[in-house]
């Protein structure tokens, strides 16, 4: 994977968290979010409890965000 692969993957996580806090593009979301989580590469950053009201969930999305974000800084292109 390269840099540019994580920060896209952060990026688009990003944008899923802010269409579960506002309650847009459900089926999008959840098609973008479970195409991130297929990725091998991305799947011990993504652990999301779906459970939780779309505002936790929203925040424990940019929490893995970050995650992705910091190890893609630190991957070498």
């Amino acid at each position: 994977m390269t840099k540019l692969d994580y920060l896209n993957a952060a990026s688009d996580l990003r944008r899923i968290a802010y269409w579960t806090a506002t309650g847009v593009n459900k089926k999008l979301a959840h098609l973008l979010l479970g195409n991130i989580q297929k990725e091998p590469h991305f799947k011990k950053y993504i652990q999301i409890n779906t459970s939780l009201s779309n505002n936790l969930v929203a925040e424990e999305l940019l929490m893995a965000s970050r995650q992705l974000q910091a190890v893609g800084s630190k991957t070498v292109s």
